[in-house]
């Protein structure tokens, strides 16, 4: 019964939980705390953590969201970290997780050993996000005492970001379909001749390219206010508020919109 339930639930709650990871927003300080308690850390002059990146490569993005890779991601939010310091970190999110479950105290237990990972472990994860650009050797722990630096691990940017650059959804064969049954359905709302295939389309894309842009302005140009506002926000805070940030953007944009919606028939 517990391992089902570990093959099954744990990983889909897992990406449940991480799932709109479909917008990573993680805080990294600037610089490095120096010298504390018997060890100093020393970056590399060539580290470099940027305030956003904005990733349109859907299938990169979606790295951040596996399971084994997110605590990661996040324990990193504070700053280059060690192998050691990640285990302990990664550990105590992934049993934050298992909490928020509500799963009885005997099936907790399970799953926090199951999902338990050592720093070996850690070692692998952490080549697949180097792989893919989102974390780096950021610098060296020099420990007193001891002869071999440890490796300190940062990420490439504060804030990942995603704007979707593959095919439009409106270009698939799905989309395609769907706007034939559109056309007919606004035609029997407004009362009225029913707008072009052509017409609603390119009103589409032409708003959801606008609303696209606008997003990736504001996060380029407020970075520094978002990295400030986003300290505690959760992800699952972050999906509702990227859907919000949407809305306004209609609206606040609507005047544009307006006039070639009225000439495609569509209002």
């Amino acid at each position: 019964m517990l391992e089902k339930l570990c093959d099954s639930q744990i990983f889909k709650r897992f990406s449940e939980v991480g799932e709109t990871l479909k917008r990573c927003w993680c805080i990294v300080p600037s610089k490095n705390q120096g010298i504390q308690m018997g060890f100093k850390d020393k970056l590399y002059p060539d580290y470099h953590c940027e305030t956003v990146e904005i990733i349109k490569d859907v299938e990169r993005y979606e790295i951040l969201g596996e399971p084994n890779l997110e605590p990661i991601i996040i324990a990193l939010r504070e700053g280059p970290k060690t192998v050691n310091e990640l285990e302990k970190d990664y550990n105590e999110i992934v049993e934050d997780k298992i909490k928020k479950m509500n799963l009885s105290s005997k099936e907790t237990a399970f799953l926090k050993d199951k999902m338990k990972r050592q720093a070996k472990t850690l070692y692998k994860y952490l080549k697949k996000l180097k792989e893919n650009g989102f974390v780096v050797e950021a610098g060296k722990r020099y420990t007193d005492n001891q002869k071999a630096a440890e490796i300190l691990y940062g990420r490439t940017a504060k804030i990942f970001f995603n704007i979707d650059g593959k095919e439009h959804w409106i270009e698939t064969e799905i989309g395609k379909a769907s706007l034939k049954m559109l056309s007919k359905l606004i035609g029997i709302i407004n009362k009225g001749p029913k707008p072009s295939i052509r017409g609603l389309k390119e009103s589409f894309m032409s708003i959801e390219n606008k609303v696209r842009q606008d997003m990736e302005d504001i996060f380029t140009t407020y970075s520094t206010e978002i990295e400030e506002l986003s300290d505690d926000i959760t992800y699952e805070d972050l999906k509702f508020l990227i859907g919000g940030l949407n809305i306004f953007l209609l609206m606040k944009n609507y005047p544009n919109f307006e006039e070639d919606l009225k000439r495609s028939k569509i209002i």
